[in-house]
């Protein structure tokens, strides 16, 4: 069987299309475009490569994350439609067994409406959903609609967003640091310095892959590996 790679087009509704994937399991990202222009919302840990002389840049153990994300959770206080949704926001804390159950509501209203099976392979959002002989826009209907009903959507990406950066920092401050960590760029750089590079930081991760050997050599790292090391602290999260 194949798989449907995974759709970066809409926020909550993924690749909407006039072609008839019927024949084709379909597997989404909830997740693909809420981060597209902006990095993702990472520590800046990429994985086998963290270095313990960098102790500034850690994470403490015990965060404040109903503080820290406070506005967001007054956000979703208010717009919640769903009973289940409403209590788990109400504290201000998201659990994980909570988000389990938040998980199953979905797909049970998945299942209501037509599409049985629909499993969220892991909490960051993956959808896989059987074929059930239909046009894809019939998906991404019905799941845009249950995302909203069950609350799902933004509850889901609220508990991976504090999950991978507890503190609420800054994109930019999280990139800085991942790329001093790493060795790509100084250890005076700010987050200034990436702010002020990052579109051509972003231009050159869109480049196709035979373009990106030249383009690399007029980037601002004092590494060899600061390209890739760019790329991966955006592909990473908490890993």
């Amino acid at each position: 069987m194949k798989k449907l790679p995974e759709s970066s087009s809409s926020l909550k509704n993924p690749g909407s299309s006039s072609n008839d994937y019927s024949d084709v399991p379909m597997k989404h990202d909830n997740n693909a475009l809420r981060s597209a222009l902006v990095v993702f919302s990472s520590v800046g840990l990429i994985a086998g490569c963290t270095s313990p002389d960098h102790h500034a840049d850690a994470i403490p153990e015990k965060v404040d994350t109903a503080s820290a994300y406070s506005a967001e959770f007054a956000q979703i206080q208010k717009t919640a439609h769903s009973d289940l949704g409403k209590s788990i926001v109400n504290d201000s804390q998201i659990t994980e067994q909570e988000i389990l159950e938040l998980r199953s509501a979905f797909e049970d209203c998945m299942a209501q409406n037509g599409f049985p099976g629909t499993d969220v392979d892991s909490l960051d959002g993956a959808l896989l959903i059987p074929d059930h002989g239909g046009p894809m826009e019939n998906v991404d209907l019905t799941q845009k609609r249950c995302e909203a009903e069950t609350d799902w959507g933004d509850i889901q990406f609220l508990f991976n967003k504090i999950t991978d950066n507890p503190e609420n920092i800054p994109i930019e401050e999280l990139m800085a640091r991942c790329l001093r960590r790493h060795g790509a760029v100084s250890e005076d750089y700010t987050s200034e310095d990436y702010l002020a590079a990052e579109a051509e930081y972003h231009a050159y991760i869109m480049l196709p892959d035979d373009e990106k050997k030249e383009a690399a050599k007029h980037l601002n790292f004092i590494s060899d590996d600061g390209p890739q090391i760019l790329m991966d602290c955006q592909r990473h999260m908490s890993e």
